[in-house]
């Protein structure tokens, strides 16, 4: 077999290995070697692993027990030294170079160690580009072809304050202004990255030229003939040169200029072109199109004047060249019609003629017109108008009111042959229809002495007159009498019925109608039926009709008794009213009666119950009569009786079996078991909770019949017996609670074991001694008594002790021991040392974080559970450490400024403290050595990167100052310098 050793010291070590025999006679022999274990060694170091071309790292070593070192740096390069720094190389712009460093450590005594990391140097890319059009006139777009090698991203920055991060692209392109009075060259700058972070720069310029523009502002439109002024906006330009598309030219900054079109109907267009020119060479132009608009002809006719009043004038429009017309016809009216022929109504309301200037105006779209006036001759109105009813019914007379206007003469002609030359005639109407309106059509014509006439006409309607018809299935019944009324007015659509017994209907249905009538009199009743008439246009009609009607037979009786028990005896008694002289009774069982007031028996053998219609037939002088029926419900009757099975039993054997024995029907069941139970079962079975004698009682019903029976079971009581659970067994103070598991008990009596007893029937006790203990119960009960024992452990606590050494330390010194001195049953420990730490070794060594007082705890159990505690108030004292450490060199990045956050930061590229313990307020200031501030930050995770305003600092001591306050109300104020490597 193997054993294995580990020597954690500096020095060698010999372990004594002893051999002994045993033969199975229990002889023995013995022998001793030593081994010598020499001290562990091991080869460990740490380093920034990745990095730009040329990159700069320095080896953190982190071996032990060491007395030599070898490097090899994978590149040919060895070292010796401790914690080396070494440049490694990286001759391509693309691909990455990766060496392997491998350190070997030796000791004193021979032993060896080895360890190896993966260096990789990234390429750095190399930056190209050529402008191929670098000079030009502003608005000025240059091309540039990026020749660059190993890029990933660019980042160009155009020299005009715009600058672009881009993915790599072979072209490139951007568009240059300038808006001054001189050329502007523009230093153009790209710089490349790879996607590990490394980069090149390059620049170049492009000359740009001042910005020159042509532009003028002008009227570009307007009729015949167009005058316009140019006004020139052009910016940049010493000379300008106008062509106006007429043939017309000029060379002046802001000419004018006249434009002609001798069309009627197209508009002219003329391209007026300006160039300018700058000193520089560069030139440009403007053009705008002039549009000189068409004017039109206006020109029209008068065809019907002089007209008569009310008269509508026809004129034709024979106007060219126009989009629009305006109308004037000189009575304050207007029209926008462009139509060829335009019509216009005149009304002259004076006793003369009236002369009416009519005027055009035509235009174009473009606001261009014409203008034409002509007149017209409008004599005097003249109007017929009359006033009259216009619907009436048959026979119809009208009076006609003439309301004419400047007229001479009159003629009325009434549309059914008549006529009449008065102004204002009266005249009647008629129709004989009873179904359809006639119509008349009434016109009046009137003239005056410039021979114009006038025509009004209207339409008098007469409406049919309803007739009012109906007939009777009969006139003459018994009350009630239900009389069928038959309608047959023709040309009526409303009727309103009045019975003559103070009932009216009013309706719109011709349909066949029917009226009760009664009479609750002694002698026979008249009633006259009347029917009122009309049409929906209120024509009206009126007839009527007699009916009789005879007394009303009402039969009416009562019962003492309308439900019960068979057998059921009823008396029945007589209201029916005076009318009825005569009876008949039928009791529905085949019995008869004609008393007045007859007594009857109703059987029911049944299991249900049985309802009888007993009815009642009443008859008077006149032959009329009338039936009542009512009905009477018989219900069954039970005959209650039961068996008992096993009435005599002892505790707990108590189910007892009841077995109905009465007739059979539709009943209800109602047992009472005497002890306060019921049950609603036929032949219920029931189990007595207790010993004792019980009357059984049975009530057979249903809802309206019942009976009742009863009987006698006896139950014995049972003897007790003494039983409970098996105590658990624990750790003192042990509190047991003691349970009797069996019935029937009446008295207790518990021996705890120790002398003391107890008469509960659940008592508790608590052990406070270690030991065992023997447990009694002894019960009695009414059929009885019993005795039963259990056993029961009480086991021994542990006791909790320990010191705790030192008492008072720093957050950086050795940890606490703590010394466990507890007793030997106890075997698990729990130790909490009042910072929400917990360890559970027998004897802990333990290093506080945070200073302050601090309570300890140990916390011992034993294999049975039992616990103690130990609380050390302020057993320790922790106080703290604050404090500052920072390097005393550092290299930075050469890719450019950072934001100086790098929590992780291996390669010593930001400056920055390495140990802040306790710091809350924190200023760091870095100075060259003139004194000149370079870098301030207040907090503490944010250190100087190298550079001041944008660029890499050289390399040299710098000095740097910090202020910080600790957590404890501690001042830090310190200085120092470092050295910034390149």
């Amino acid at each position: 077999f193997t054993h294995h050793y580990d020597n954690d010291s500096t020095a060698q070590k010999i372990y004594d290995i002893t051999l002994v025999t045993t033969s199975t006679h229990n002889c023995k022999d013995t022998i001793t070697q030593g081994a010598t274990i020499f001290p562990n060694i091991s080869s460990e170091f740490t380093v920034n692993t990745e990095g730009c071309n040329p990159l700069t790292v320095t080896f953190g070593n982190t071996s032990t027990g060491v007395t030599g070192y070898v490097w090899n740096f994978g590149d040919g390069s060895t070292s010796n030294e401790a914690t080396p720094t070494h440049t490694y190389l990286n001759s391509s712009f693309e691909d990455d170079s990766i060496y392997t460093v491998r350190l070997t450590t030796t000791n004193d005594y021979g032993c060896m160690a080895d360890s190896s990391i993966d260096i990789t140097v990234h390429a750095k890319p190399k930056a190209d580009f050529i402008v191929d059009n670098s000079s030009g006139c502003s608005p000025y777009t240059v091309n540039m072809e990026n020749n660059s090698i190993g890029a990933d991203s660019c980042f160009w920055d155009f020299g005009d304050g715009i600058t672009l991060d881009t993915i790599f692209t072979d072209t490139m392109s951007h568009k240059y202004t300038n808006d001054g009075n001189e050329q502007i060259i523009f230093n153009i700058q790209l710089k490349v990255f790879s996607n590990h972070g490394c980069s090149d720069t390059i620049s170049q310029t492009a000359t740009i030229y001042p910005n020159i523009t042509s532009k003028f502002d002008v009227d570009i439109a307007g009729c015949n003939p167009h005058k316009v002024v140019f006004e020139n906006s052009s910016d940049g330009a010493t000379s300008y040169s106008w062509d106006f598309g007429d043939g017309s030219f000029s060379t002046s900054e802001h000419p004018e200029h006249v434009f002609y079109n001798t069309s009627n109907y197209d508009d002219k267009q003329y391209t007026v072109i300006l160039t300018t020119h700058n000193d520089y060479g560069c030139v440009a132009m403007y053009d705008t199109i002039i549009t000189v608009y068409a004017k039109p002809k206006a020109e029209f006719i008068v065809n019907n004047t002089p007209l008569c009043s009310p008269g509508t004038i026809n004129i034709s429009n024979n106007s060219f060249g126009a989009d629009s017309c305006f109308w004037n016809f000189g009575d304050d009216s207007v029209s926008y019609s462009k139509e060829n022929t335009v019509r216009h109504l005149y009304n002259n309301d004076s006793d003369d003629q009236i002369i009416y200037p009519i005027q055009l105006i035509t235009y174009t779209n473009n606001g261009c017109s014409d203008t034409i006036t002509r007149n017209a001759t409008i004599y005097p109105n003249i109007s017929a108008k009359f006033s009259s009813i216009i619907s009436g019914c048959h026979p119809l007379t009208v009076d006609f009111t003439s309301q004419s206007q400047g007229e001479t003469g009159y003629s009325w002609n009434f549309g059914d042959g008549t006529s009449s030359g008065e102004k204002n005639p009266s005249h009647t109407f008629y129709n004989y229809s009873n179904t359809d309106s006639a119509v008349s059509k009434v016109t009046l014509t009137t003239i005056n002495d410039f021979n114009c006439s006038a025509v009004y006409d209207t339409n008098i309607t007469i409406y049919p007159v309803p007739d009012a018809i109906f007939t009777l299935d009969s006139s003459t019944a018994c009350s009630p009498f239900d009389v069928v009324i038959h309608n047959a007015s023709p040309g009526a659509s409303h009727y309103l019925w009045d019975f003559g017994d103070n009932i009216t209907l009013d309706t719109n249905q011709t349909d066949t109608l029917h009226h009760i009538y009664h009479n609750y009199t002694q002698a026979p009743v008249s009633h006259t039926i009347k029917l009122h008439v009309n049409n929906e246009h209120g024509c009206e009609d009126t007839t009527s009709q007699p009916i009789f009607v005879y007394p009303e037979v009402v039969p009416n009786f009562d019962a003492d008794n309308y439900s019960g028990c068979h057998p059921l005896t009823v008396q029945f008694t007589n209201n029916s009213n005076s009318v009825a002289t005569i009876f008949n009774w039928n009791f529905d069982d085949g019995v008869a009666s004609d008393l007045k007031n007859p007594k009857h028996i109703l059987v029911n053998n049944t299991q249900d119950d049985k309802i009888y219609s007993i009815k009642l037939t009443g008859y008077s002088d006149y032959g009329c009569k009338a039936s009542v029926t009512r009905e009477i419900t018989v219900h069954p009757m039970p005959l209650a009786d039961f068996e008992i099975h096993d009435p005599i039993q002892t505790f707990p054997d108590a189910t007892v079996d009841f077995i109905d024995k009465t007739q059979e029907g539709q009943w209800s069941y109602d047992w009472n078991f005497g002890d306060g139970y019921s049950s609603s079962e036929p032949s219920p079975s029931y189990t007595y909770s207790t010993w004792g004698v019980y009357t059984v009682t049975l009530i057979v019903g249903n809802n309206y019949c019942r009976d009742t029976i009863k009987g006698l079971v006896t139950i014995t009581a049972p003897k007790p017996i003494a039983q409970f659970a098996q105590p658990e067994s624990g750790c003192p103070p042990l509190t047991v609670y003691f349970t009797c598991d069996t019935t029937y008990i009446t008295s207790y009596k518990w021996d705890f074991g120790n002398g003391v007893c107890s008469y509960k029937k659940f008592p508790k006790y608590t052990y406070y001694d270690s030991g065992d203990y023997r447990i009694g119960l002894t019960v009695e009960g009414d059929g009885g008594k019993d005795s039963t024992f259990q056993n029961l452990t009480v086991y021994r606590l542990p006791q909790a002790m320990f010191s705790v050494s030192p008492s008072k330390v720093k957050l950086t010194d050795d940890p606490i021991h703590c010394q466990n001195m507890s007793s030997d049953n106890s075997v698990f420990w729990l130790w909490n040392f009042g910072d929400g730490s917990e360890l559970n070794d027998f004897e802990p060594l333990y290093q506080y974080t945070s200073e302050g007082k601090y309570d300890i705890s140990l916390y011992v159990e034993t294999e049975e559970g039992c616990t103690d505690t130990l609380v050390i108030e302020n057993a320790v004292e922790v106080k703290d450490s604050c404090g500052l450490v920072f390097p005393n060199a550092f290299t930075p990045s050469k890719t450019g400024p950072s934001d100086g956050r790098d929590p992780n930061d291996l390669s010593n590229q930001i400056f920055y403290p390495r140990y802040t313990v306790g710091v809350v307020d924190y200023n760091l200031k870095i100075f060259n050595r003139w004194g000149e501030l370079l870098f301030e930050t207040n907090e503490i995770d944010v250190g100087w990167d190298g550079y001041y305003l944008g660029e890499l600092c050289k390399q040299d001591v710098y000095v740097w100052k910090v202020v910080a306050k600790c957590s404890n109300g501690h001042d830090i104020i310190n200085a120092g310098d470092v050295t910034l490597i390149r």
